[in-house]
Order: C-alpha cells, then sequence, then structure tokens
C-alpha cells in the first residue's frame, strides 16, 4: 500500500459540462424557437384577418343626409379565423381618389380574439368634388395603411408592423 492511488480530477467536470451545456443551450433555443414561432403565427393571423374585412354591407346615408355633412361613419367587422389572439396596437389606414381623401380608418389597441371578431370604424368623406372624381371615367386611386400588430405566445410578446401602399389607375365602366 505504498502507491497512494490518484483521483481522476478532470472527469467529475466533464460529466457537469454534458449536462450544463445542453441545459443553457435548450433554455436559450425554447424562447427563439417560441419567438419564430409567435412571428410566424401572427403574420398568418394578421393576413388571414385583414382579408375579412368587408365594406359591401355598408349602408351609406341618404342624399340628403349627404347634402348636410362630408363625413359619414360606420363600424365595419374583422373576423379572426386563425387560432392566435391578435391586438392591434396601432392601424392607421387612409385612401385618396385623385388627392382628396376619401376614407380612413383610426384605432388603437383593438383586442382581436382567436377565432372572433370586432368592429374597426370606418370613416368615409363625402363632397361634390369627390363624387363628380369617383364618376369621372377614371382616377388616381391611392391606399396606405401602417398597422402595428401584437400577439403573447406563453411570456413572449411578438410586435410586428406593416406598411403598405398602393397607387393604381381605376376607370368607370358607367
Amino acid at each position: 500500500m505504498s502507491e497512494t492511488e490518484k483521483i481522476p480530477v478532470e472527469r467529475p467536470k466533464r460529466k457537469l459540462w454534458k449536462i450544463v451545456v445542453p441545459a443553457i443551450v435548450v433554455i436559450i433555443l425554447i424562447p427563439v424557437l417560441m419567438y419564430i414561432y409567435g412571428y410566424v403565427a401572427l403574420g398568418d393571423a394578421y393576413q388571414k384577418s385583414w382579408t375579412t374585412i368587408d365594406t359591401s354591407e355598408m349602408t351609406l346615408p341618404d342624399q340628403d343626409s349627404l347634402d348636410q355633412t362630408n363625413e359619414y361613419s360606420e363600424e365595419v367587422p374583422i373576423h379572426n379565423p386563425t387560432a392566435t389572439n391578435i391586438r392591434f396596437i396601432k392601424i392607421n389606414f387612409d385612401s385618396w381618389a385623385d388627392g382628396k381623401k376619401f376614407a380612413t380608418v383610426r384605432e388603437t389597441d383593438i383586442y382581436l380574439p382567436a377565432g372572433g371578431s370586432t368592429t374597426l370604424t370606418y370613416t368615409l368623406y363625402f363632397d361634390s368634388e369627390l363624387m363628380e372624381i369617383i364618376r369621372a371615367d377614371s382616377f388616381e386611386s391611392k391606399t396606405r395603411h401602417e398597422i402595428e400588430v401584437s400577439t403573447n405566445i406563453f411570456f413572449i410578446t411578438v410586435t410586428r408592423s406593416y406598411n403598405y401602399e398602393s397607387v393604381e389607375t381605376k376607370y368607370n365602366i358607367w
């Protein structure tokens, strides 16, 4: 028993690193994957929901009412056909006909539940000049929207902004 036993010092450290390194990777990887999932799910929910707005059901006021006021507001429904809750932080939507403002939507902090619906206030602007523009053979239509949406995936909040602008010439077939 003259020789002393040598105890390997590095082996326990190696075992510890085999546990710690994968744990750190998992702790970092799970939130990153959740954020990526939330980002994709929010984009899908926004796109599908925004296409459900249907202004064709709007009832315009009679001609006498239009002569008295040049601004008319009505609520339009928006539906969320997905399983992701959406919070519209900000909606700025504008539409012009030959440079004259025709319609707006200004909303903040609107909650749209998964599979549910809510309403947005749509404001139309009328006057004789705008009616002449719309009744003309053709006019330039411009639409711009800036929309900021968010959702929560467990403890992670995902926020996305959408900016869109379109200019096109519309032709009447009267």
